[in-house]
């Protein structure tokens, strides 16, 4: 603020008022307490492989995070702290260097 008063450019005010936008957005997430119970598809589950073909009811499908995760944070980049996707080369090669 002492630098915008000066008439300077001020460096890290976008940095900082992005990251301050991130932290709002998660907040409510974080600060509860979340649990999920996969009771009810456990049992599910077992009562499909006692009297169907469990092969024919797949309950528990395959995940891969890898790609969840990339999408996760590419979600976040875009959409929360609104940078464009032309902005992603230039971020990996910071992050590299």
């Amino acid at each position: 603020m002492l630098l915008k008063a000066q008439g300077r450019k001020a460096i890290m005010m976008k940095l900082a008022r992005r990251f301050k936008m991130a932290a709002a957005t998660g907040e409510y997430f974080a600060n509860h307490e979340w649990q999920f119970g996969v009771s009810e598809l456990t049992a599910l589950r077992d009562d499909v492989a006692t009297t169907c073909d469990g092969k024919a009811f797949f309950l528990w499908p395959e995940f891969d995070w890898d790609s969840y995760i990339g999408a996760y944070m590419l979600g976040i980049r875009r959409f929360i702290l609104k940078d464009s996707v032309e902005s992603l080369p230039t971020a990996r090669n910071k992050l590299n260097r």
